[in-house]
Formats: C-alpha cells, structure tokens, sequence
C-alpha cells in the first residue's frame, strides 16, 4: 500500500506542476490575445483618432464611416484619407473678415506696393525717408 500511496502522491504532484504550468501558459496566451486586439482595434480606428487630433470638423461622419465601413479596406482608406484632408472650413477666413488691400505706387520706381509698405520690394529704397517726394494713394 505504501508504493501505491507514493505512487498516488508522485502523480498528484506532477499533475498539480502541470497543470500549473499550463494555466501560466493559457495566461500569457489570453494576455497576448488580448494585446493584439488592443492593437488591432486601435489600427481600425486610426481614421478616427487623426481626425480627432487634428481637431477636424468632420470628426463624427468620419467615425461613422469607418466603423461601418472600415472593415472594408476601401473603406478604411476612404476614411483615412478624409481625415487627413484640410479642413477648409477652418482654413480659410470668411470674406467678411478680410481687410480689402490698398495699394500704392513707389515714389522711387513706380511699381505696386501695399500702402504700408515703409520698403519698396522692387527696388529696395526706404519709403519713410523724409523730404520723399508726396506719394499718392492708389486703390486697386
């Protein structure tokens, strides 16, 4: 009975080893697993994350997009490509905002420059020099 026992005993603990070992390796497996869909999710999303950065105005159509469609990979392209456009509605100033420009001829060599101008661009003279002749606006 007593080798039986031992028997029983030597079994009992390599089994308990094994299955020990087995858990930490079904661990580290589950962990792996769940690293790459952390990655995998995060790459599918990446359309939506630039956009999201980048502070685009579109930011909620583009999500939509690409969890509908990003499995496709025209879809996911699509979307990525949308968020990395410019913006044109934050690009550019509305009409409203913009000062008209006025222009003026240079004493020295007649050309256009902007009436603030204290240098002309073409031939390099300084315009604030006193005793310079009377210059004339010109609005363009």
């Amino acid at each position: 009975m007593g080798i039986v026992a031992s028997a029983n005993w030597i079994d009992t603990a390599t089994g308990a080893l094994l299955h020990s070992a087995s858990s930490d390796a079904v661990g580290e497996g589950a962990l792996l697993l769940i690293g790459i869909l952390i990655i995998a999710i995060g790459l599918y999303f990446l359309p939506t994350i630039i956009a999201a950065n980048r502070g685009h105005s579109n930011t909620g159509a583009i999500f939509v997009l690409n969890l509908l469609a990003g499995w496709t990979f025209l879809g996911w392209v699509l979307s990525l490509v949308w968020a990395c456009t410019s913006d044109t509605a934050r690009a550019t100033t509305p009409p409203a905002e913009r000062k008209p420009v006025s222009h003026r001829k240079c004493p020295y060599c007649a050309e256009q420059i902007l009436a603030e101008a204290i240098v002309c661009k073409h031939c390099h003279r300084d315009l604030a020099v006193a005793g310079a002749p009377e210059m004339k606006q010109n609005l363009n």
